[in-house]
């Protein structure tokens, strides 16, 4: 049966990225000319190229965060973990003797090749499952549940947009500061979900089907004061380090003081993103436990709104900088409104 689930799961997945790769593929050009409005003719074309790999890439993305889910399911962690790590392992080396001969086109199809052969991995970790692209459309249930995910991600996931739209217009250099900044916040708050958060929620499904509500709302106070706990943790030493690690930076990265330093004020400035991404996942995954997922899209939409208003309203004020104080309070915003709905239902009051 759980096999039965993974195959219908996978053919939905399917389903889903061919769906949303046509769609996104046939309005690139046009999301182009209005968030890199900026760019100059030759910059636009680039996107263009790097779009349609990165979408190809997307598809086996979609496939494999389904092996993944299966994979933690059955406590292969890991495995899972294992897999990225060679396949960002074996990635470096090939940017690295790739990029300087034939640029940033190389890296698009180095992280294709990564995306492909971790979906292998996984696909044959799980015994090579079908995928059961007729009995996954026939799933009305899933499909109910997945249609306000969907109609809602469809909308508020393209808040980053809204961030490379106003960077468009910035100096020289500071986009790439950005996402470099941005990338490794993501970064350290990936660590915290797959270390601690990943862990917890996993359990959430089995706790509501017995119905054991008591140690469900443990597992998320403990995962709450865990992420709260490492996080400050890890703000403190980002402070009192300061020095080393712009040191660190300078020899890693090969740049100059000033970049380096303008590089940890945009990691300061993120340092919302880093606490609330991970925190977030726990009521967030809670909710799509609870078979909630009007609640999430909700949250996530109004989140969106507010954020766009936010960012226009501090770009304007405070350039740059308000622009990356704005996305730290989006992501604070929604985790706080995530996690106090979760706190308020029924089930975890009335022990």
């Amino acid at each position: 049966y759980w096999k039965f689930v993974l195959s219908k799961s996978l053919g939905q997945a399917f389903i889903i990225s061919i769906i949303l790769s046509i769609f996104v593929f046939v309005i690139s050009k046009y999301l182009i000319l209005f968030f890199f409005s900026g760019f100059d003719e030759i910059q636009k074309q680039m996107v263009f190229h790097f779009m349609g790999i990165f979408l190809i890439s997307m598809n086996f993305f979609i496939m494999s965060s389904q092996l993944t889910n299966a994979l933690r399911t059955i406590d292969k962690f890991f495995e899972v973990e294992l897999i990225n790590v060679i396949g960002s392992l074996l990635a470096i080396p090939l940017v690295y003797f790739f990029s300087e001969k034939f640029g940033l086109i190389s890296v698009c199809y180095i992280l294709l090749l990564k995306s492909f052969l971790i979906f292998v991995a996984q696909y044959f970790l799980v015994n090579c499952p079908q995928i059961l692209i007729k009995e996954g459309l026939k799933d009305k249930k899933s499909w109910r549940l997945m249609k306000p995910v969907l109609a809602g991600s469809s909308i508020y996931k393209l808040a980053p947009l809204l961030d490379k739209f106003l960077l468009s217009f910035a100096p020289q250099g500071l986009m790439t500061i950005f996402s470099l900044s941005n990338n490794l916040i993501s970064a350290g708050a990936q660590i915290i979900d797959k270390s601690v958060v990943m862990t917890i929620y996993v359990k959430f499904g089995k706790y509501i089907k017995d119905k054991d509500f008591n140690k469900l709302k443990r597992s998320v106070l403990t995962g709450l004061t865990k992420t709260t706990i490492i996080s400050v943790f890890c703000i403190i030493m980002l402070i009192l380090f300061k020095n080393i690690i712009i040191d660190i930076l300078i020899i890693l990265l090969e740049s100059s003081y000033s970049k380096c330093v303008q590089i940890w004020n945009f990691i300061v400035l993120l340092i919302g993103v880093f606490y609330a991404s991970p925190a977030a996942n726990i009521a967030v995954n809670a909710q799509y436990a609870f078979g909630n997922t009007n609640v999430v899209v909700k949250v996530g939409i109004l989140g969106f709104i507010i954020s766009i208003i936010l960012k226009l309203v501090m770009y304007y004020y405070f350039e740059i900088t308000g622009l990356l104080i704005a996305i730290s309070l989006h992501y604070l915003l929604n985790f706080s409104i995530h996690t106090i709905i979760l706190l308020k239902r029924n089930e975890f009051n009335s022990q």
